[in-house]
């Protein structure tokens, strides 16, 4: 296995996207881990248009996956993303931001099935708690993960760089966001807080110590 990868480099990462106000990282963390692995199956299955990269409506999921745990804006437990994608299986489908857009506040569920994007959910694993390298080994072996993180006050004004940060603790997760990628030295994080935020939208949180702010905990 490689010492390094970043799922961005084979385009099947969508640019990071601002949840503003609503409590929905959850839902952006299940939608970009909904596009990275179907856009890895439409490229396994010659269908993948590079030009257009698909994306999935964290709003519908806001929206309609109430029945399944879900609590809209009203926070991102850590196991929220799962429930995610259990609605998509259930649902047999899920629209993209094109056609049902982001309001940043839940609404009354309008899903389409005629509008929904080429999106497939077979099953979901769970790693194990706290092991980084299980983290590594699904990262490269099946794509960017939905992972919880525990948000300090360093880590909301994280500008650039390696993030090491002592007041981050592995037992305090209150963020969901998507391993895309790893370093010998630090993990590659994509946030929900748009592209102005750290590097790009995104964060390398450091290996100094095993689940370095919870990165491998949920």
């Amino acid at each position: 296995m490689p010492t390094e990868w970043d799922w961005r480099k084979f385009g099947v990462v969508t640019p990071p996207r601002n949840q503003g106000k609503c409590g929905s990282c959850w839902s952006f963390a299940a939608a970009c881990v909904l596009e990275s692995h179907n856009m890895k199956r439409l490229i396994a299955e010659g269908k993948f248009d590079p030009k257009s990269q698909l994306t999935v409506s964290e709003q519908n999921f806001i929206d309609c996956s109430a029945d399944f745990g879900t609590i809209g804006c009203d926070g991102g437990l850590y196991w929220m993303p799962q429930q995610a994608f259990k609605y998509v299986a259930a649902n047999k489908g899920i629209m993209g931001v094109d056609s049902y857009p982001y309001t940043g506040k839940k609404d009354k569920c309008v899903y389409n099935v005629a509008k929904r994007v080429d999106v497939e959910v077979k099953e979901g694993k769970r790693l194990k708690t706290g092991q980084d390298a299980d983290l590594v080994t699904a990262i490269y072996n099946y794509g960017p993960v939905a992972i919880a993180v525990h948000v300090t006050k360093d880590m909301a004004a994280y500008k650039s760089g390696i993030f090491d940060d002592s007041k981050c603790s592995a037992k305090k997760v209150n963020h969901a966001v998507v391993a895309v990628g790893y370093h010998s030295d630090y993990f590659i994080v994509r946030n929900s807080w748009g592209p102005k935020w750290g590097e790009d939208g995104y964060i390398r949180i450091a290996r100094s110590k095993t689940n370095n702010c919870g990165v491998s905990q949920q």
